[in-house]
């Protein structure tokens, strides 16, 4: 596993770097403070709990965060005027520690669905995502697969399939494929999943496009099946009736995309061009 997790590291950004964490209480991000009140100086706190690592929207390298999810984090409370606080969690605990005050916001590639909807409140959308399936390059079982179906049937005769736990990925498994306890297995992140297939230990992996692509790309011996297994849309996650946060962060998204800083965003963590920043962060997912 270190193997590939190093290999991981040198070549797709270290996204799976982290530092010291300071003041945390356990891997679950539950802090001593909760994200009310003041930072430095007269500058409140806007707090966002993301998980790493989720390239291109949130990763790690050199001691420091970059992604799409976290550009967009800073200049947000660059324009209200908050002083920024980053936190990596488990991606399981962002609900939860949005809920008591931990976080002002998850910020993690999260999608909207109706049990998210029946607890949050979410910002507007602001990415289009699906689920994919990445497999060995050797595995040629789902090579004459075109739908969505034929996937569904190739993987229901799979041994074992992993995704990270929490995600939409992992819900295909047990809900729309439904497979048992013996033939499911859920992970930290996608990195580990896909570590653990090359290890031999699982099947197929169902994750997210954007980093399914950014791993087929610079990990050998992987492929993407490029057939979408969902339709989905990425927002901001925030506690249900924080409506001030929610409209501002909904103001902010319109701008950016009004002004075309968002489009540059995207497009500089997808390959073109343009300086990455990176942003101080504790890591509580240790």
């Amino acid at each position: 596993m270190k193997k590939i997790l190093s290999l991981v590291l040198a070549i797709m950004l270290c996204i799976f770097g982290a530092v010291s964490a300071t003041g945390c209480k356990n891997k679950n991000g539950e802090s001593g403070n909760k994200s009310s009140g003041s930072g430095d100086g007269d500058k409140p706190k806007f707090t966002v709990l993301t998980n790493c690592p989720f390239a291109p929207f949130e990763y790690t390298e050199k001691g420091k965060i970059y992604g799409i999810d976290m550009e967009i984090a800073a200049g947000f409370a660059n324009e209200y005027g908050y002083k920024l606080v980053i936190k990596n969690i488990d991606f399981d605990a962002i609900e939860s520690q949005v809920s008591a005050g931990y976080g002002d916001i998850g910020m993690a590639g999260m999608s909207i669905t109706p049990k998210r909807l029946a607890s949050f409140d979410f910002s507007t959308e602001y990415y289009s995502a699906s689920q994919v399936v990445v497999v060995k390059k050797s595995d040629t079982s789902f090579d004459s697969c075109t739908t969505k179906e034929e996937v569904d049937n190739v993987l229901k005769t799979k041994n074992k399939i992993g995704a990270q736990s929490g995600t939409t990925g992992f819900s295909y498994i047990t809900g729309t494929l439904k497979l048992g306890q013996s033939s499911q297995k859920g992970y930290e992140d996608g990195v580990s999943a896909v570590t653990d297939m090359k290890n031999g230990n699982i099947d197929a992996v169902i994750i997210d496009k954007a980093p399914a692509t950014a791993l087929v790309a610079n990990v050998s011996g992987l492929k993407m099946i490029n057939v979408d297994l969902t339709e989905e849309a990425y927002a901001f996650l925030i506690k249900k009736g924080n409506t001030d946060l929610v409209a501002k962060m909904n103001a902010y998204l319109a701008k950016i995309k009004e002004n075309g800083e968002f489009d540059k965003i995207v497009s500089k963590y997808n390959g073109g061009e343009g300086e990455k920043i990176g942003y101080d962060f504790t890591d509580e997912n240790v």
